[in-house]
Order: structure tokens, then sequence, then C-alpha cells
């Protein structure tokens, strides 16, 4: 038979010519509505920014200082941005915070020169002012956030308290080496006996962490102008509230059928009692470099670790829980908490160097931790799950991590159109981590006093969305029920601690489902 071969032509594509951006839509600008005194008015917003900045604007070098340009509610699209006003030869945007919100990088030449456009504007120039709102300092209120100014001081007064400080990256590295010298100079000055660390979270983050110990040393780093956030330093835990059912049998944590190859999933937890054999047999491996043993609270580890190996025979092979099992690469990165939480740096660097050292074998990492503090924001994304979003970038992995819990004086049922709720159950960082896998928990047991029915989401689990209207949480498993007290017999998950079954509730415990499951898929993918 003669086959029937057809040319190829092959088209070697020209970058100069073939490459080039999408041109511009949306006709012709046109000007918005604007009071006719509109201009005098931002003038006269530039003078009090000028006033306000001014000993930092005639240092030579000039310290560079931000504003915030407020675009009116009908220019909150990027194709209103006033980019013919603010250029690199005035004063350049350096980035977005609220929705509409720019924020402006400012030195003395560049105020000079956009005050002369404002004055003897262009056609374009015009249109551009007509749609600006106002222009302001950025303030006390946007550096210190949530915590506000009256929390930190607070906390200063009563022990200290270790800060994590953001510096604004000016999109130029000359402004941001002098941004930074100025910014060791003033700690030298207010902290003499404390050094500033630089934390490595990810590309663009300025970030540095410092032990304050006085309220003048905390007003002096608020009101530095190159500060772009301060807080407290996040900390993570891990739950452990439980109800002990009874000894573990064969049954409940078989050991590893010999011959079969099984999918690994990292556990990135407080680690598994080494005295429970029937777990320590799907343990390939464990790195306890971090947290040395005399400083680990196993209990949490183990109860996950269980759930991975054997989720279903341990819920009385309930058919809704996985089927699969899954051996456990143990990471221990969470210590015993003492009565503090564990610093997100020190976390952050655990988690780092564990996926750094082992991604080559292990591509799908459990993180069942909560944040005790701070929600995901609406306006962006948590330095925590950038960083975790670079690191599975890097190194081609993908970290589940759950939602967190709402407190057991806090839960409350579904649908929260409950005006007293507010924002308060939004989910916990690093869930808004864009790479990660995000997990919420519904109920799979109701009894006569639970606040949710079976197949509802849990009373106590967090919800979305993510920052930016992201979809958050992608997928939900089973974590428990409870009742308005928080009390959760029989209608809790089951696990293993030490030597007993246990029952919890918690996100923490439905996200390892989705690990089981997740870890499962890529084993067979890639075989």
């Amino acid at each position: 038979m003669v086959e029937d071969r057809r040319p190829v032509k092959v088209v070697i594509p020209d970058a100069k010519r073939d490459y080039h951006s999408r041109p511009p839509g949306g006709g012709a600008k046109k000007p918005f509505a604007a009071p006719a005194d509109h201009v005098e008015k931002l003038l006269e917003q530039l003078a009090v920014i000028e006033q306000t900045f001014g000993a930092a604007l005639a240092q030579q070098p000039p310290i560079p200082v931000v504003v915030r340009v407020k675009m009116k509610e009908k220019a909150i699209a990027k194709s209103h941005r006033p980019f013919e006003l603010f250029t690199n030869d005035t004063c350049p945007i350096i980035g977005a915070q609220d929705l509409g919100e720019l924020l402006v990088s400012v030195e003395q030449r560049g105020l000079q020169k956009l005050r002369s456009k404002m004055n003897y504007p262009t056609k374009n120039n015009k249109i551009a002012l007509t749609k600006i709102e106002s222009i302001e300092p950025y303030a006390v209120a946007q550096v210190v956030g949530i915590d506000g100014i009256d929390e930190l001081r607070q906390l200063v007064k009563r022990e200290g308290v270790t800060l994590k400080i953001r510096l604004f990256d000016h999109r130029d590295r000359f402004r941001n080496a002098h941004l930074q010298q100025s910014f060791y100079s003033l700690v030298k000055a207010i902290a003499p006996h404390d050094d500033a660390i630089r934390l490595q979270y990810g590309r663009g983050l300025n970030l540095f962490k410092l032990k304050v110990k006085t309220v003048n040393a905390l007003d002096a780093l608020v009101g530095f102008v190159g500060v772009q956030s301060v807080d407290e330093m996040p900390g993570f835990v891990v739950g452990v509230q439980e109800v002990t059912y009874g000894p573990i049998t064969d049954d409940i944590i078989p050991l590893p059928t010999e011959g079969v190859d099984y999918p690994v999933v990292g556990l990135l937890d407080s680690g598994t009692f080494r005295s429970n054999t029937r777990l320590q047999a799907w343990v390939v491996s464990r790195d306890e470099q971090d947290v040395p043993p005399g400083d680990q609270d196993n209990r949490h580890g183990s109860f996950v670790a269980g759930l991975l190996i054997n989720a279903r025979g341990l819920n009385h092979n309930d058919p809704r829980f996985p089927s699969g099992r899954c051996k456990i690469f143990d990471a221990v990165v969470i210590p015993k908490a003492g009565g503090n939480p564990h610093p997100e740096d020190d976390l952050l660097t655990s988690i780092r160097r564990v996926i750094d050292a082992h991604h080559k074998q292990v591509k799908v990492w459990n993180l069942s931790i909560s944040s005790l503090k701070a929600v995901c924001s609406d306006l962006a994304f948590s330095q925590m799950s950038i960083a975790l979003d670079e690191i599975q970038d890097k190194y081609g992995v993908t970290i589940v991590t759950c939602t967190g819990n709402l407190k057991p004086d806090k839960v409350c049922p579904w649908p929260r159109n409950n005006g007293a709720v507010g924002e308060s159950d939004r989910m916990f960082p690093a869930a808004d981590s864009v790479r990660a896998v995000s997990v919420a928990s519904l109920a799979h047991k109701e009894s006569h006093d639970s606040i949710s029915k079976k197949e509802q989401p849990s009373p106590f689990s967090r919800r979305g969305p993510g920052p930016a209207f992201h979809p958050k949480p992608e997928l939900s498993h089973y974590g428990g029920n409870c009742n308005a007290r928080g009390d959760f017999a029989q209608t809790g998950i089951l696990s293993v601690d030490q030597m007993n079954v246990v029952e919890r509730v918690g996100t923490s415990y439905s996200t390892p489902l989705i690990s089981n499951l997740l870890g499962g898929l890529r084993h067979m993918v890639a075989k």
C-alpha cells in the first residue's frame, strides 16, 4: 500500500515582526466629570504631601516616600490608570493596594515635575486628572493594618514584641538600596542591641524581623517613610483536643503489604510517635533536624498520619472516605507549643529546607496548620502564601493545606448570612496560596444537637474567597461536626495517637483525605 504523505511547511517566526503587544482597545479616551476646581484641590493635596514628607524629601540623597492615588469609582479599571502623569520622570506607580488605589514613589525632583504637568496639562493629562479622586500620604493607619497602633503598643508594653516589617519596593535598585541603608541606621538608633534580620519569603518582598521592646522604638518604625507594613510576627499551631475510644488493633493500622508500590506523601507537621510501631511501618523516612525529640509533641502529626494510611478503615469502612493508602515522609516542622505559637519565619525556613532536600522523591506535601490571628485579605495575598507559591513553583511540588477552624465558642451554621459573623470566618493564611490546594470541611455525621446536617459544611470550617476574589478553597472533605458548645463526641473523625484510637474534628483532618487522593493520583500518573 502506498503511504499517503502530505508535505509539512515549517514557518520560523520572526521575533521582531511576529511578536507584539495586543493594541489597546476601548476607543478614544474620554474625560470624567469633575468640578471646575478639581485640579486646584489635587495641587493642594500635593502641597500637603510635600509638607508631610518634607524632612525625608530634603535629605541628600533623598529617601523616596510613597503616596496613595485613589481613583474614582468608575475609573478603577487598569485601562484608566494615569500613566501619562505618573511616569519614571515624575512619580512612578510602584503597586496597588485597595481596589482603585495606586501606590506611587515620590522624590522632590519628580514631585516638582508632576506639579508642572498638573499646572500645564496636555490633553491626555487633563483626561487623566479627571479620573483621580485624591492624592494622599501613605499614613500610619495603612502601616499597622488590622493590628492597629494601640494594640501593638500594648504588646510592646507587656513583654516586647517580635515584628515583621515590610519595606516598600520602589522598583529601582538605587532607591531600594538607599532606603534599606536608612532603615538599618534607624534600627541601630532605636534598638542598638538588636539586629533587623532579613527574611527570605519571596522575590520582591523586602521583609525583616526585629524584636521591639519600647513604645518609642515602635513609633519610630511605624513613622519611617520606607515602611509599608508592620505586624506582629504571625504564629502557627496545631490543635490536639480529642476523645479517646480504645487501643489500636491490627485492622485499624495494618502493616504495608509486601511488594505493593505505595504513594508517598510528605507530612509537614509535628511528627509521629516513634513508639507507635504500626505507624512507623508506614514511615519511609523522618526529618527532625529543626525540631529535636525533646521539643516534639507528636499527637497531631500521628492523627494526620493515620488518615493518610487508612482513613476508611479507621472510620468504620465508610465508603465516603478514601480507600487508598499512602506511605509517609515524616517532616517534623512544628514543635510543642509551650504556651506560644510557632513563629511563621521559623516554620517557613523548615518547610523550605525539607522540600529542597526531598522534592525529587516527594511531590505532595500535607500542611495541616492554622494561624492564630490574621484572616486572609480581600486586597493582597499573605506573605506566607507568596513564599509557599515560590517554593511550589521552584520544586514542582503541591502543598495541600487547610482553611482553618473557628474557635469552639464561635461555631455557627451555614449559610452564614448573620451580620454578627461578618468577615471573621474567612480562612487563615496560608490557605490563600495560589499554587496550593486549600481544603475546607464537611460534616459526615449528625446528632440530635449537632449544628450541621450530614453533607453540609462543618460549623467550624472557615470560608473563602481568596484575595481578589480568587476561588478558594478548591475542595472540601469530611472533617467532622459539633454542637453549639463545640462538643463533637460521635460526630468527629477517627484516627490514632500514641496507643489509642481517638476522635477529633477540624479542617486539619479533612486536608489529609485530599492529600491521600492527590498523592495516589500523582503516583499513578508517574508510573
